[in-house]
């Protein structure tokens, strides 16, 4: 008996110890694993904040490059007069520039070489007397339809322009160019915001590493991040590239495809510095080894196997043997928040005029052989749940555009095997968002698409 004493009182020691020497690491790791949770949520957030600024011009350009009114303006425009061409292109120009507070919105004619502005014509180009219009050959030869930059003016930070070209076809033949441009100022204003708010350094660079887009100025078509940008080490995650910037600091990388440029997020706060000698670490693991070993040979009774459950009949659908919200609440808690990166995508998706199809069919029949056609594709990359009625809800571990196809052969294998048809709502997940938030936005794309006639899917 006192034997057992001794042996208790020195494990007592021994745990007492590996306590303390464990706790400067325990700490050190839950406050690494919060920063790189932090990390990841604001450069996804930062991210779309900031490529929806840099992608609006350039998706307005594309639609002009559609928009018939404009192509039949160009092919047209040497059977009108001057005034006539300069009148129709201008009023056109000016609704493009105040609908979407541009700075400018311009059109040049490839016949003519007339470049027309929102404020009226502006000048006919000629690479001859000023070389500066040379970047029209350049743009309407460039190997995409798109091309976009900065136009810089050294000194006068106010005046500097991000401009997209986008080329105008009539079938294979050039016949113009689109231009949008957006002030650079108003652009890194609110950048700048994003920085001071976050504690971070946000650039957008080209792919070679040449900085495109620096709130100091100065730094614009002159500075350089190739030593992140083209780096191969870090971690990645979803779709950045996470490495480690300065003392403790990170830095993230994430491709933008619609302009083939790179947005680079850096840490600016100070992160203070915890070194610990190996010699510490190994210590610790050896007086953790005895404890276990000391344990083990005083007590040999084994705990009772944790049992685990696919889940309790509360949580689980009567009919379909889906999850429901009960489960949804046990896995994600009341705030609704994602606790894992695993899922990169989610959907909703409900039965087209499930109210007639339940009139007219057995309504039972149509809810299981709809979710088995979801699972038979679904397998092992995600979990579906019943929402509601005849609503149900997809979370994938997939991408988007992967999630997408899934959806689409989906729609195609109810159509085939039901006499009803879905209608799929699908977004990418925003890790930072909660769920509720995630969920609205994949129910609106749904909605959109029943509004449209249903059987379909719609990415946000």
């Amino acid at each position: 008996m006192k034997g057992c004493r001794h042996i208790f009182a020195a494990i007592f020691l021994i745990c007492f110890v590996v306590f303390q020497l464990l706790t400067h690491y325990l700490v050190s790791h839950v406050t690494s694993q919060k920063q790189y949770e932090r990390n990841v949520a604001v450069a996804s957030r930062l991210y779309d904040a900031v490529v929806s600024e840099i992608t609006e011009p350039l998706t307005v350009a594309r639609s002009m490059a559609c928009d018939s009114f404009l192509i039949s303006a160009l092919i047209h425009e040497s059977d009108q007069d001057l005034q006539h061409d300069v009148v129709r292109f201008t009023n056109y120009l000016l609704r493009i520039k105040n609908m979407f507070r541009f700075k400018y919105a311009c059109v040049i004619s490839d016949a003519t070489r007339r470049y027309y502005r929102n404020d009226g014509l502006l000048k006919v180009l000629d690479p001859v007397k000023d070389p500066q219009d040379m970047w029209y050959s350049a743009a309407s030869a460039h190997q995409s339809y798109s091309s976009i930059g900065i136009f810089k003016k050294i000194g006068d930070e106010a005046d500097a322009s991000l401009y997209v070209n986008e080329r105008i076809m009539d079938g294979l033949r050039v016949i113009g160019v689109a231009r949008t441009s957006v002030s650079v100022y108003d652009v890194l204003s609110r950048i700048a915001a994003y920085e001071l708010e976050y504690g971070v350094k946000i650039n957008l660079t080209d792919a070679s590493g040449l900085i495109k887009l620096d709130t100091n100025y100065v730094d614009i078509n002159v500075g350089s991040l190739a030593y992140l940008v083209q780096s191969k080490k870090g971690t990645d995650t979803n779709d950045f590239r996470l490495v480690r910037h300065g003392v403790n600091g990170f830095a993230a990388v994430r491709h933008i495809p619609q302009i083939d440029w790179y947005f680079v997020i850096r840490d600016t706060r100070t992160h203070p510095s915890m070194p610990v000698s190996k010699v510490y670490y190994v210590f610790s693991v050896l007086l953790v080894a005895a404890v276990i070993v000391l344990l083990y040979t005083a007590d040999r009774r084994k705990r009772p196997a944790y049992s685990y459950t696919a889940g309790k009949s509360s949580q689980l659908d009567g009919l379909t043997g889906l999850p429901n919200r009960n489960f949804f609440k046990e896995m994600f808690g009341e705030r609704g928040l994602f606790n894992t990166m695993r899922f990169r995508s989610l959907a909703v998706f409900d039965i087209d005029f499930f109210k007639e199809a339940n009139d007219t069919l057995n309504g039972d029949e149509v809810l299981v052989s709809v979710t088995e056609a979801m699972s038979l594709l679904l397998k092992e990359r995600g979990i579906m749940l019943r929402w509601g009625g005849d609503e149900f809800l997809v979370l994938f571990e997939i991408s988007e555009d992967e999630a997408y196809e899934l959806c689409r052969q989906f729609c195609r294998n109810v159509e085939a095997v039901s006499q009803v048809t879905v209608s799929v709502g699908l977004v990418d997940v925003h890790i930072s968002d909660s769920i509720k938030k995630n969920y609205y936005r994949a129910a609106r794309c749904c909605y959109l698409v029943k509004e449209m006639g249903g059987n379909g899917v719609k990415m946000e």
